[in-house]
């Protein structure tokens, strides 16, 4: 995932997840918000409703996870998990990422929200996915967990290191 991110050469990355769960027709729209000065632009599954394609257990972690994510960042963030996100290029190339545990996607909206980059995110139909599911759970919200609630100075000291 590190070399996904950081190698393309054009201003603009994009992400999705590769379950036919996210609608292609939501790229345009995350494109036009990076070039009008978004820098990280994403989908939110969850909305005001329940999506029939996902389960209740999964929806409520969901809105939980996220409700934490926008204290810790201060501002509002929708979906920690979406898999559907643009960024600008020079936002992922400013954030010294840590990969050393499960649920980074988390931080691909956390520590720009963190670090005070503009997100905003806007809400899409989540459709079934296709195939069997490889989500477990319990450690993937105990991982999503531990990257939410880590400490915000810890968080901040590891970014002064690049710069």
């Amino acid at each position: 995932m590190h070399q996904a991110l950081l190698t393309p050469t054009e201003d603009i990355v994009l992400t999705v997840d590769a379950d036919d769960t996210y609608p292609p027709e939501a790229f345009p729209k995350l494109v036009t918000m990076i070039r009008q000065g978004v820098d990280v632009a994403g989908t939110n599954r969850l909305g005001r409703r329940r999506p029939s394609s996902m389960p209740r257990s999964n929806y409520l972690v969901n809105r939980l996870l996220s409700l934490i994510a926008s204290a810790r960042a201060r501002q509002r963030v929708r979906d920690v998990h979406s898999g559907q996100r643009a960024y600008r290029r020079e936002v992922l190339h400013s954030i010294q990422w840590d990969y050393g545990f499960e649920a980074f996607p988390v931080d691909l909206i956390l520590m720009p929200a963190i670090l005070g980059y503009s997100v905003e995110e806007f809400e899409i139909p989540y459709r079934e996915r296709i195939g069997e599911t490889t989500l477990h759970r319990w450690s993937s919200g105990k991982a999503s967990m531990k990257r939410l609630l880590r400490r915000k100075r810890d968080i901040v000291a590891r970014q002064l290191l690049i710069r």
